[in-house]
């Protein structure tokens, strides 16, 4: 019990770590959110929200899953090497997202019914190649347990967004939020690489046996995960794309401020505890140790935080986008339905990673292609009975609590079977 509960205190005091940088970071773009959405208008979100559910899709795949297998291995080089592939997936995948759009950007651009300038699409790929730059010697840091080191990365992205964020918004630009996203991302990178230099990452006398080791040894997570993990992806972001479509680029920001603010916990809490917990579980199942009692203590305390979230936003969701200004009143009542299916995935998401320390690969693919199959069913609803918002907005939240419901069982299943394995 002793050890159980020293895991516990220490997976929190990790998270911890993790948790104080990102609330800086956060507490940045928050504090300006509410200037930044009263100089920009909600087409500007708009577009915005149509840029990063494009990078949110792509980046998924650009290291093709093998940035999440840098925890894995016992050996350092082993780790080492794993960065260095990621991070040539990540140039080769951005290449071709390039060239795709170069020869199919009109394509796009038409089912989402816009006819406007579509050069900005181009900033897409750059985006990504530092999102695949940053993920994998982010994934080193926490291997290594530089979880203050991780979070610097995240400060530095925010403290080099905003000023650009309002800069583009006083002086009227259109794509502002855009540019200085891309801003953000480029500074988050680099301070990704010095960090990991800084605190002893080498590529240097990794041969090419142990490249091609590394690439056979985990070419499952390309092979089963990386196709999934981008229907996941897709899945996760088309209905923003149909909201375009079917409701114009308004609507679609109205609709990214409410997701921008409901994914708050998520940036948050979840995706730090995630982390956390895969490299601790990660490090336990390697030897074969238990871990289920420790979930239950992290499972109560968030879903105390998902419930909360409930509490404040279902009556309260129109007065707090009011503080964002007198044209947000729609994101407001948005907020009030689509929180539920928010929380439920905030609970959810703090421990999807379970499934990959337990090597559960293709139950991860197989639940990412059915909330895929899910989510194109929501698309032709909305297109052949010709939906209106409130109805679409309700059917969107049916359809992800019933997929992170199936989502919950598939690690629930995962974890008992584990446990049952070791006796």
């Amino acid at each position: 019990m002793l050890k159980l509960n020293n895991f516990f205190n220490e997976t929190l005091k990790n998270a911890s770590k993790l948790l104080v940088g990102t609330i800086i970071a956060q507490i940045i773009p928050i504090v300006f959110s509410f200037y930044i959405a009263r100089i920009f208008s909600d087409e500007s979100f708009g577009f915005y929200g149509l840029y990063m559910s494009s990078v949110s899709i792509l980046f998924v795949i650009v290291n093709l899953k093998y940035e999440t297998t840098i925890l894995l291995p016992k050996e350092e080089k082993d780790a080492n090497a794993l960065v260095v592939l990621s991070v040539f997936f990540a140039f080769f995948i951005a290449l071709l997202i390039l060239i795709g759009l170069l020869l199919y950007r009109f394509n796009l651009l038409y089912f989402v019914k816009w006819t406007g300038d579509n050069w900005w699409m181009f900033l897409v790929p750059l985006s990504v190649f530092f999102v695949g730059v940053y993920q994998p010697f982010n994934y080193w840091l926490i291997r290594k347990k530089k979880y203050t080191a991780s979070s610097l990365n995240k400060i530095t992205q925010r403290f080099v967004e905003t000023p650009f964020n309002i800069l583009f918004g006083n002086t009227g630009v259109l794509y502002g939020l855009v540019y200085g996203d891309v801003m953000g991302r480029f500074s988050m990178a680099i301070q990704a690489i010095y960090q990991s230099f800084k605190a002893g990452f080498s590529y240097r006398s990794i041969s090419k046996h142990r490249f091609k080791g590394m690439l056979q040894r985990y070419k499952s997570f390309a092979l089963i995960n990386s196709l999934p993990s981008l229907a996941n992806a897709f899945a996760t972001h088309a209905p923003l794309f149909i909201v375009t479509k079917q409701f114009g680029i308004e609507i679609a920001g109205q609709l990214t401020l409410v997701r921008t603010i409901l994914s708050i916990p998520v940036s948050l809490i979840s995706n730090n505890v995630s982390q956390v917990v895969f490299q601790q579980v990660s490090e336990r199942v390697a030897h074969q140790k238990e871990f289920k009692s420790i979930l239950k203590n992290v499972f109560l305390l968030l879903i105390g935080l998902s419930v909360g979230m409930s509490l404040l936003f279902i009556p309260f969701g129109t007065y707090i986008f009011k503080l964002y200004g007198d044209k947000w009143d729609l994101a407001g009542f948005m907020s009030q339905i689509l929180v539920i299916s928010f929380s439920f995935k905030f609970l959810v998401s703090s421990f999807s990673k379970i499934l990959l320390s337990l090597e559960k690969i293709k139950w991860i693919s197989i639940w990412q292609v059915t909330y895929l199959v899910m989510v194109v069913f929501l698309y032709l609803i909305t297109e052949y009975y010709d939906l209106n918002l409130v109805n679409f907005l309700y059917c969107y939240l049916l359809i992800d609590l019933i997929s992170y419901l199936i989502y919950a069982v598939f690690i629930s299943r995962a974890i008992k079977e584990y446990h049952l394995n070791i006796g």
